[in-house]
């Protein structure tokens, strides 16, 4: 915690292998995780193992997180192989495991993973790293397919769902989509600041300022951002002054 690693190593070396506990074993492996020396945590990890020390939640978790970016995809798919070996995925494990492909850039494997998660074993965090992801590399249909499947079998979405499927829609070409997200999202969840925001958002960036005024007009209650969406929308798409009258509206 204080931030000194190599102070850490000579302590945790010093103590006897018989008495080290999977907490010790752990605090190393997320200390030099921390620290991105993701090989080091590798050596650990397998060397926990060798002495007979079972991994647990915590640890899994800890050497998961410490791939996160397409440099670290070969450290992760051994991580995950070690995995495999001891643990089933379940929840925690294999949401760590799909987060850690997405932020490798690895959509195939993490669609793989997602899989093979069991249906009740998924979170909301689980669906809604898939559904980031296929929007991140625009494959909004699948995204969309996702975000369907999982109030299907039973998941509600969370703000983070909803903005991340609301964010897949950002070009004239996906606004029939866009105007299918925004009916779903009608059906589970009250038009707040951030959802509402994001929906006129979508509108604008689809090039329909009349959808987006419509939204707009839905919203109870508006925040500076959202009136500043609408006024930038306006703008961009030629409607200076209904962008300056909407300027003045705000200052009222």
């Amino acid at each position: 915690k204080c931030g000194n690693i190599k102070s850490a190593c000579d302590v945790f070396g010093r103590i006897p292998s018989h008495k080290r506990t999977v907490i010790t074993w752990t605090a190393m492996i997320a200390e030099y995780s921390r620290h991105g020396q993701r090989e080091e945590a590798f050596k650990v990890f397998l060397q926990m193992q060798q002495e007979g020390q079972r991994p647990n939640m915590c640890t899994l978790v800890s050497m998961v997180s410490a791939c996160d970016s397409p440099e670290t995809l070969a450290l992760g798919k051994l991580v995950h192989a070690s995995i495999l070996e001891i643990e089933e995925l379940g929840g925690v494990v294999g949401t760590a495991l799909v987060s850690m492909y997405v932020k490798c850039g690895n959509i195939k494997s993490a669609c793989d993973v997602f899989g093979r998660i069991p249906s009740h074993k998924r979170t909301v965090i689980t669906w809604t790293a898939m559904i980031a992801e296929y929007s991140r590399h625009g494959q909004r249909e699948e995204a969309f397919k996702v975000f369907l499947q999982m109030q299907q079998e039973g998941q509600r979405p969370n703000m983070c769902t909803l903005v991340s499927m609301v964010s897949a829609c950002d070009s004239p070409e996906t606004l029939a989509l866009g105007k299918l997200v925004h009916a779903s999202i009608l059906e589970i969840e009250e038009l707040g600041g951030v959802v509402g925001t994001a929906l006129v958002s979508m509108y604008v960036k689809c090039g329909s300022m009349e959808d987006a005024y419509n939204m707009f007009n839905m919203m109870p209650v508006r925040d500076v951002i959202t009136w500043t969406v609408m006024i930038a929308g306006y703008s961009e798409h030629g409607h200076t002054e209904v962008a300056f009258k909407f300027f003045q509206r705000m200052q009222e």
